[in-house]
């Protein structure tokens, strides 16, 4: 299932907080066999978004589309005399048509080179990453599986296979802020913001795509699908109707396993999409109405009760109206962060935003900022 990309991203992601990568590194860098192939000049950022300039045809129904000819060369398919016998052969030869760092396109050869950057940086096999880096984390009840190539190579776009409950393990990590039950950090503490913030261009990249995505006003990040513009929901999806569902407000997350029929279906997406949205709000509100109160406050006491869940802490955050505000040299380190939290101004030396943002604020004189507008999501 393609839901696999995502736990890929994950990986990717987590190497680099480790060190292992960089997302400014060259792929061709780090696998030499690749620089004579369309992803010579691609950073693994480019590879991450899907934002390479490789040449890749995704159109599931044509028997001579790259995505199917590449089943053939991972062995999901009989051979054929005209496609590669193992799949990173196949993406060698992968051309570049387009400038790197570009428009999204959805690819999963793209997804491929990154398990493929992800082995020779850690120096591990892709199952013993996904086991030791996700997998054991999570505190998942039943061991994964992953389909190889012919050579043994593990196929990531789409080769895992799961059991729903784990695949529910791995949503409730990410709706956590990347980290488990057992309280251990799978996700870095910077992945779940960076995917919902993005790049400043990362929705424009996402409008210029060459196919429908369904999605209007949202962008792709880290292997992660977001499908709003306002909203912290972010997706992790396969074709056949798979679908994770992540919705931090609300703290819900949902697993729908399929086999639609077809690969796509954009009423069916829609309807599982929907039916998703209505039982978060739904519990959401049921949240609302019915809180849970964990002690009762003394007379005089500053804060009345210390929040348990980080949904508590994300409704307190998202609906202050009280001024908060960070003092510092810069912003950097918490540019996006008035996104989530209302009323909140930046008070630094240096302007990031060149005066373009109503929530950062450079001092020229003694005068005290005025507190951003209180902005409800």
């Amino acid at each position: 299932m393609s839901v696999t990309k995502t736990v890929v991203g994950v990986i990717a992601c987590a190497l680099v907080e480790d060190g292992v990568l960089a997302l400014d590194d060259r792929v061709e860098a780090i696998i030499p066999a690749l620089a004579g192939s369309g992803f010579a000049g691609a950073t693994v950022r480019d590879v991450l978004d899907m934002r390479t300039g490789v040449r890749f045809n995704e159109t599931y129904h044509d028997p001579d589309a790259d995505v199917y000819l590449m089943e053939h060369a991972c062995g999901w398919r009989s051979p054929r005399e005209d496609v590669p016998g193992s799949l990173r052969e196949f993406l060698a030869q992968l051309p570049r048509d387009e400038e790197h760092g570009g428009r999204f396109r959805y690819r999963s050869s793209e997804t491929n080179v990154l398990s493929w950057i992800c082995e020779v940086a850690s120096g591990q096999d892709l199952a013993t990453l996904i086991h030791e880096w996700v997998w054991a984390q999570i505190g998942a009840e039943f061991p994964a599986h992953i389909t190889v190539d012919p050579t043994g190579v593990a196929v990531g776009d789409g080769g895992l296979s799961a059991t729903l409950r784990d695949v529910g393990r791995l949503a409730d990590m990410l709706a956590r802020n990347g980290i488990a039950r057992s309280g251990a950090q799978v996700a870095p503490p910077w992945f779940v913001v960076d995917t919902l913030v993005a790049a400043e261009d990362s929705r424009d990249a996402f409008a210029a795509t060459n196919s429908p995505t369904g999605m209007p006003g949202g962008h792709y990040r880290n292997q992660v699908w977001v499908p709003f513009p306002d909203r912290s929901v972010f997706l992790a999806l396969g074709i056949h109707g798979q679908m994770v569902y992540v919705n931090q407000q609300s703290g819900v997350v949902g697993v729908k396993l399929s086999t639609w029929p077809t690969a796509q279906n954009g009423a069916l997406f829609y309807d599982t999409l929907g039916a998703f949205e209505s039982i978060s709000a739904a519990l959401d509100r049921y949240t609302h109405q019915h809180p849970v109160t964990h002690h009762q406050e003394a007379p005089g006491e500053a804060y009345p009760r210390t929040a348990q869940y980080l949904r508590e802490s994300r409704t307190f955050f998202r609906t202050n109206e009280d001024p908060i505000y960070f003092f510092g040299p810069t912003a950097f380190n918490l540019l996006g962060l008035d996104r989530w939290v209302c009323s909140f101004t930046y008070v630094s030396y240096y302007d990031p935003w060149d005066g373009m943002s109503p929530a950062g604020h450079v001092p020229r004189s003694g005068r005290a900022p005025r507190p951003s507008p209180a902005r409800r999501r």
